[in-house]
């Protein structure tokens, strides 16, 4: 009993500890990059339940009212900021690592508790996790609710699928993949009970943990549930009683979805595969190694191999239901990441030392990294034999070709020198240490370098510019003409949800479409490549890149080899005028 209860303890702490990393992740410099324009569009709708009188100021369906509610309702106790405006996703995104805690009678122990720590470190959940908006709000809570329900905590579970049915359009097509591996779970659930009924040693396991269903929970625990969840529903729906109106936000998700499947969006399938293959490297290699020892009947994987097949589904149920979704965004994916990290946990778990390791798997590990850093240094280096007879794309790919060469022949060397074991397991750990290493670099890039860039993908473009800049020259010319920061007359001829959140803390900040040449404000924004006549005669002009869209046509950026080192990629800035009047600067003669 009190080996049990250690373990439990020492269990908890890692989950802990998986979960104050994904928090540090998640929200550090959280409001440093400027909300993009969807982002800005999200914003905006929560900023009316803090703000109402700004309600006509920007259009919106609510379809999210999860993120709508909760966000608009922290900017009344909080303010409003890029900040708080993601805070509410990224908390989501921390709590789901919790969601294998739930699950590891299912997964196993070791493999629930990878998961946790995969799913924190995992460069698409992340990067999804830190945008403003409910993608990552549908998959925390309708795993959270269902890992409660199946750690028999109705209440619970009743209050999470509340939430995330409030999370908008994304709970639909996770709904899709999940009901179709739980379809295939039960189907072979059926088969597994068909089979212990002919040989009872068979399937033990199945039978000691049984799926809790309804006549599971006594008919109190149902009626606490059913109401907690209802309370939960209208509670968050309508903002504490503060926007009735944001229970209307369920039915207008479902529109938005369907909605989808008329209007395609600017995202190709070859760029939804780019972003899995290229972010989720670690997480699909050990999948396919999970997926090969199942196939090999490794006992190894023997725990935990039982939902395998259900996990496999559901990763291919919602991968295909993203590629061939209309109104896909590279965001869809968190669905099928998900089960591939639960089965590359397996995998990963199969291959933890059961006793102290040889020293030739570590030789064999470190061997493997170096062979790593190899590769990636020759898929890096510059033209360096552009007079050569052979080009050096050539050579490249045959010294590429020599390190995987030399790769096997050392894992075959140590194989007959020492066993097959030591080689295989140095080998698993080499590559393992190898790929957190990319995926972890992959993480940086995508949340701390170029965040909400075109060239990391998982943004909806366009992307964020020079907002930080631009708002800088406003408050210094706002100080100069009013003494104020945010007091100065501003026209914009520009209407977008960014910039309607740039500007959301000026008053005297309007919007229109043309000028009154009788009622000229102290600063104009237009774009660049808008025609102001006259406007160069009273005004001094300073350009800023306002939006960054990808510059390349197809799914894939030119020059592969550069963007999966470098993330280069040909980007388009536009760009906005921020116009002051020429009487604002010292010296200058008064209109």
């Amino acid at each position: 009993m009190m080996n049990k209860s250690q373990k439990l303890t020492v269990e908890i702490v890692l989950y802990s500890l998986a979960f104050l990393l994904a928090l540090s992740l998640r929200l550090l410099n959280l409001g440093a990059a400027p909300l993009s324009d969807q982002e800005a569009g999200w914003a905006l709708q929560a900023l009316q339940i803090a703000r109402p009188e700004i309600a006509a100021a920007s259009q919106g369906s609510g379809a999210q009212p999860a993120y709508i509610i909760l966000t608009g309702l922290t900017f009344i106790f909080l303010g409003a900021n890029d900040f708080l405006a993601r805070f509410w996703p990224a908390l989501a995104g921390a709590l789901l690592v919790w969601a294998p805690y739930c699950f590891r009678r299912d997964l196993g122990r070791s493999a629930a508790v990878l998961l946790a720590f995969g799913l924190a470190l995992d460069p698409g959940l992340t990067t999804v996790s830190r945008q403003a908006g409910g993608p990552i709000l549908a998959l925390s809570f309708s795993l959270l609710a269902l890992g409660l329900w199946r750690a028999r905590q109705p209440i619970w579970a009743s209050v999470t699928g509340s939430l995330a049915l409030l999370s908008g359009p994304a709970i639909l097509p996770g709904a899709i993949g999940l009901a179709a591996a739980l379809l295939a779970e039960g189907a072979l659930r059926q088969r597994r009970l068909r089979l212990h009924a002919a040989d009872p040693l068979q399937d033990h396991h199945e039978q000691s943990n049984p799926e809790p269903t309804l006549s599971f929970f006594s008919r109190r625990e149902v009626g606490m549930a059913w109401v907690a969840g209802l309370s939960a529903f209208l509670l968050v729906g309508s903002g504490l009683g503060r926007f009735p109106q944001g229970l209307a936000g369920f039915f207008a998700s479902l529109i938005a979805y369907f909605q989808g499947w008329a209007i395609p969006s600017n995202i190709s399938p070859s760029t939804i595969l780019l972003a899995l293959f290229t972010f989720e490297l670690l997480a699909i290699i050990f999948a396919t190694i999970g997926v090969i020892n199942q196939i090999g009947r490794d006992e190894r994987t023997a725990e935990g191999a039982a939902i395998q097949p259900g996990l496999l589904i559901w990763a291919a149920a919602s991968l295909l239901l993203t590629l061939l979704y209309p109104g896909r965004q590279v965001s869809d994916l968190i669905w099928s990441i998900v089960p591939i990290w639960a089965v590359a946990a397996a995998a990963l778990a199969a291959y933890l030392p059961q006793e102290k390791p040889h020293i030739m798997v570590f030789l064999q590990a470190c061997l493997v990294m170096i062979l790593a850093a190899l590769f990636y240094n020759t898929l890096i280096a510059p033209d360096l034999i552009a007079t050569a007879t052979i080009p050096w794309n050539i050579l490249r790919l045959v010294v590429l070709a020599g390190i995987l060469a030399l790769g096997i022949l050392t894992s075959t060397l140590v194989a007959l020198g020492w066993s097959w074991e030591i080689s295989r397991d140095g080998l698993i750990w080499g590559l393992a240490v190898t790929l957190l290493i990319y995926s972890t670099n992959a993480l940086w890039g995508a949340t701390q370098l170029r965040p909400n860039q075109p060239a990391e993908l998982w943004g909806a473009p366009p992307g964020t510019g020079q907002a930080r800049l631009a708002q800088s020259t406003l408050r210094d010319l706002s100080n100069w003409a009013t003494g104020m920061q945010n007091s100065i007359d501003i026209l914009s001829l520009v209407d977008t949800p960014s910039l309607r959140w740039f500007l959301r803390d000026y008053p005297n900040a309007r919007f229109s479409s043309a000028i009154d040449r009788d009622n000229l404000p102290d600063v104009l924004i237009t774009r660049l490549e808008a025609e102001t006549p006259g406007v160069s005669e009273t005004y001094r002009g300073q350009d800023f890149v306002w939006w960054t869209l990808p510059g390349w046509s197809g799914g894939i950026p030119p020059d592969f080899i550069r963007w999966l080192t470098f993330r280069r990629a040909p980007i388009t800035n536009q760009y906005i005028i921020l116009w002051a009047r020429n009487s604002l600067f010292p010296g200058a003669a008064q209109d």
